[in-house]
């Protein structure tokens, strides 16, 4: 573990005002998951609660009440958000063997001191706390309870942060934390303003449970480092400003309990107050200087006063003379295609526009001025037959397919032509009997033409060899039923329809639909003489 980003501490107890929708238990007390266990503030009244704290999530605060128990069976529990839980009664955790995780989504826990009976939260069995990172457990004597359990422990985020009395010492036990009044608390003191130039006396301190002894160090961010003397390890150190302005000076102090890191940061401000100066300084064009909390750009003399009524006996005014410098650009005008990378100084670009990529001394910029041109893209249907070839950018194909050529647009970049092949099926007349045999005077079959290829269209022809009359020359699709004559009275005659079948532009082989006509029997009177 190598920080602990927030600490188990006392601090006094606030009151706070209630807001709708925050909750208490009733002075009856009961299972937390149990609504009837709860009222909720309704902007008037505590009325009965139909969830309880964390069923949904929220930041409403929560309250067990003086003399009221809520309890947590060895299932354990896992809520949504939820605000403040402050503890005037008691709160039971009951484990068992296989250790449930109790873990309530709050930022802060308030255990109130000072209260008979203690408000506590009471371990029972095997079991552990659980905290969302950074949160606080403000609790003192009494405040924790359980048996002698090593398995009895608080978790905030990923660490181990206290277990039971039984433990083994790499962590604080409820016992030590509550007599030390919780975890390591750094305490940091500083004059809050002084003069610039003038010795600062920095006074470092802890409270809380310590383990091995406190280590000290001390950090700053600001207009300047601050120089600690002897050094930045030392309890009380000194400082001398070397620019005036706004210090953030931290403390953090730590302590090891075992393997376990405990540490704490104080912050605190410090306003160095400057004495009168003059700073001297040039920029280049479009540049900008930070003097006493705000930037300039345009060539002028700027005063400032802001510290003159902070500190007394400081002479406040500091002066900036700045110049600004013409740039001298050099300007480098180059293009690439869309999705390449023009790479200058190492450093790649691929999105059009102007970039500084070099600053020599003075205000010399050289300026990469770079153009991205557009790539191409066309899409195409087309469709062949069966059996034929498709040429297409120098290949030949002939199945269906997505086919791409990368050709070169008029700005010299990639144009992509996708063709989208199909090959079409020639169709085939699939009629079981294409022949029929009639008398003279009768009518044919309706035909209706099938073929293997969805969608076919038949085409047909019909011609004679024998001067049968009563047939249509021509159609399509279906041949209809005919009424047909043979004029002989000896020969059969013969209709042939000849049906060409068509499907997606594709011509199949023509098929012949044959007809016999036979001639019909001449009839004789016989008589006896």
């Amino acid at each position: 573990m190598n920080r602990i980003l927030m600490c188990l501490f006392f601090v006094p107890v606030f009151c706070t005002a209630q807001t709708v929708g925050d909750f208490r238990s009733t002075i009856a007390g009961g299972n937390w998951a149990t609504p009837s266990t709860w009222q909720t503030y309704n902007g008037t009244i505590w009325a009965v609660s139909t969830t309880y704290p964390g069923q949904n999530a929220g930041n409403n605060a929560v309250n067990i009440q003086a003399g009221s128990t809520v309890s947590i069976p060895n299932t354990g529990i896992t809520t949504n958000s939820m605000g403040t839980l402050t503890i005037n009664g008691k709160l039971t955790l009951t484990g068992s063997n296989s250790i449930p995780d109790f873990y309530l989504n709050t930022s802060l826990i308030r255990i109130t001191p000072n209260l008979t009976p203690y408000a506590t939260i009471d371990f029972s069995g095997k079991c552990v706390l659980s905290l969302p990172p950074d949160a606080v457990i403000e609790v003192r004597t009494g405040g924790l309870s359980g048996s002698a359990n090593n398995n009895q422990e608080i978790h905030i985020g990923i660490y181990k942060f206290a277990v039971g009395n039984g433990g083994v010492g790499i962590v604080f036990t409820f016992d030590e934390l509550m007599a030390a009044g919780g975890t390591l608390n750094a305490i940091a003191t500083a004059p809050p303003s002084s003069c610039l130039g003038q010795q600062i006396q920095m006074t470092g301190n802890y409270s809380g449970a310590i383990g091995t002894p406190v280590t000290y160090n001390w950090t700053n961010t600001g207009p300047a480092p601050l120089n600690f003397t002897p050094n930045s390890t030392a309890k009380n150190p000194t400082v001398v400003p070397s620019a005036a302005g706004s210090y953030t000076i931290s403390l953090t102090v730590s302590t090891n309990k075992g393997i376990t890191l405990y540490n704490n940061t104080e912050k605190l401000t410090l306003v160095v107050a400057p004495i009168s100066s003059t700073t001297n300084v040039a920029i280049c064009q479009g540049d900008t200087y930070l003097f006493d909390g705000k930037t300039y750009g345009v060539t002028g003399t700027y005063a400032s006063n802001l510290y003159k009524s902070v500190v007394t006996g400081c002479d406040s005014t500091a002066y900036l003379n700045l110049t600004v410098i013409q740039n001298s650009n050099t300007i480098i005008k180059d293009s690439i295609c869309e999705g390449e990378t023009y790479v200058y100084n190492g450093i790649p670009y691929q999105l059009q526009g102007d970039y500084l990529v070099s600053t020599s001394s003075g205000c010399s910029n050289t300026i990469l001025s770079l153009k991205v041109k557009k790539t191409s893209h066309f899409e195409f249907n087309d469709s062949i037959c069966e059996g034929n070839v498709y040429n297409f950018n120098g290949g030949s194909y002939i199945s269906s397919g997505n086919y791409i050529a990368h050709l070169t647009n008029k700005v010299g970049c990639d144009s992509i032509v996708t063709l989208n092949l199909t090959v079409n099926p020639i169709p085939t007349v699939t009629n079981a009997s294409l022949t029929e045999t009639i008398c003279s005077g009768t009518s044919t079959t309706l035909v209706t033409l099938t073929s293997d290829v969805a969608f076919t269209t038949f085409a047909w022809t019909a011609s004679t060899d024998s001067g049968i009359t009563g047939f249509t020359t021509s159609g399509t699709n279906t041949i209809p039923a005919q009424a047909l004559t043979n004029p002989s009275s000896t020969t059969a005659g013969k209709v042939t329809y000849v049906i060409s079948p068509t499907a997606n532009g594709c011509t199949g082989a023509a098929v012949n639909y044959e007809v016999t006509v036979h001639p019909n029997p001449i009839i004789s009177d016989i008589y006896h003489q």
